[in-house]
């Protein structure tokens, strides 16, 4: 207890309550002596809210400078999200030609194209769709469409900045294929009956075929439309025609053509639009038997 009286703190409180009591016994006697006592203190306040205020008329002149700033940035910000925006499209764009690296290693003559799915028509009843490159973008009719899993179809439709594709899903289109186990040759194409199940079928099959369930069945190249080799899909189911007793095969597509959003179109090739001797044979032999009928 003796020490808290004889502490540095008491001794400063106790001066403190000391001129406190002067100053309250000094200005009950007298007024002047206890206004200078009062601007004493408070002058440094008032002088601090001068400064403050005169603080704040500067910051309000300088506003425009402020705004100048504020619009400076937002440019700078805009340019910012528009540089970002060309990034992730071309990030886009090369995991687009990633996906179709080992199809380009694999045929170095080929041309791809990514392309973007941007509508479907809905009065197709085949799954046909529309996607974002043109004939500026170097595509033609009948260039073939693929994804990494295989063949959608070809582009049946163009104009300078968009183009229709007719996916193998439709009657419409026909492409020539193989199995690649046994060599057995077809015809690819679409049907109502099985559109909707994202099936195809292949017919003109031989009838001594050798084919079975589960087997790949890729484009053989003839005709100069699509290459060859591409993958299509697998045999689901082998059956006989109920028209013709001809045998035919169902086909599921590698790729889920109904909602594919990315695909590629091969816009040129070795052998493009070059038709096959056999083809042509067949051709001028079938013209000559029209012919001879006449």
């Amino acid at each position: 207890m003796k020490n808290l009286f004889l502490g540095k703190s008491f001794k400063i409180l106790l001066g403190a309550i000391s001129v406190l009591l002067i100053l309250v016994i000094v200005t009950a006697g007298n007024s002047s002596f206890g206004t200078y006592i009062v601007n004493l203190f408070t002058m440094p306040m008032q002088k601090a809210t001068v400064n403050a205020v005169d603080s704040a008329k500067d910051t309000q002149k300088s506003a425009d400078e402020l705004q100048e700033e504020v619009n400076s940035l937002e440019a700078e910000n805009r340019k910012l999200r528009d540089m970002l925006v060309d990034y992730y499209d071309m990030k886009g764009q090369n995991e687009q030609l990633k996906k179709y690296y080992n199809l380009k290693e694999e045929n170095p003559d080929y041309d791809i194209l990514p392309a973007t799915v941007i509508r479907r028509d809905p009065n197709e009843n085949f799954y046909g769709f529309y996607i974002d490159k043109g004939t500026i973008d170097g595509v033609e009719l009948h260039d073939p469409v693929v994804t990494e899993n295989g063949l959608v179809g070809m582009v049946c439709e163009v104009d300078a900045t968009t183009c229709k594709v007719r996916t193998i899903l439709s009657p419409d289109i026909q492409v020539g294929v193989l199995n690649s186990r046994t060599s057995d040759s077809g015809i690819v194409t679409g049907s109502s009956k099985y559109s909707d199940d994202n099936l195809s079928l292949m017919t003109k099959i031989p009838a001594q075929h050798t084919m079975q369930e589960g087997d790949i069945i890729v484009t053989s190249g003839l005709g100069g439309i699509f290459p060859q080799k591409i993958r299509i899909g697998e045999i689901k189911e082998i059956k006989l025609d109920e028209y013709d007793s001809q045998p035919m095969a169902i086909i599921k597509p590698y790729e889920n053509i109904q909602e594919v959003s990315l695909v590629a179109i091969i816009t040129n090739y070795l052998g493009k639009g070059t038709i096959s001797k056999s083809e042509s044979s067949k051709e001028s032999s079938k013209q000559e038997s029209t012919a001879s009928k006449q």
